[in-house]
């Protein structure tokens, strides 16, 4: 949003919430799991896509024809993280 400026110790919760998904991208790419792309787009594309979905279900905004909040996750991070598995 322009103009906000996240609180110190709110970036700081960020950046630990972010940390690990970035660990775990990484030795996925290591282990030839995920394509040898850069760590970093990866897990945050990942981790937007947490955040939209959470946001969404916070906002009571999820569709009422779609399925439980729960299943709408689970396919939308299988969708993100299949896009960035090797020979795909």
């Amino acid at each position: 949003m322009p103009g906000f400026e996240p609180a110190p110790q709110d970036r700081a919760y960020a950046a630990a919430t972010f940390s690990p998904v970035l660990d775990a991208v990484r030795r996925a790419i290591a282990a030839g799991l995920l394509r040898d792309e850069d760590p970093g787009l990866i897990a945050t594309a990942m981790w937007a896509n947490v955040h939209g979905l959470v946001l969404l279900e916070l906002g009571g905004t999820i569709p009422p024809q779609a399925r439980a909040p729960v299943e709408v996750f689970e396919a939308a991070i299988r969708a993100n993280l299949d896009g960035w598995r090797t020979g795909s």
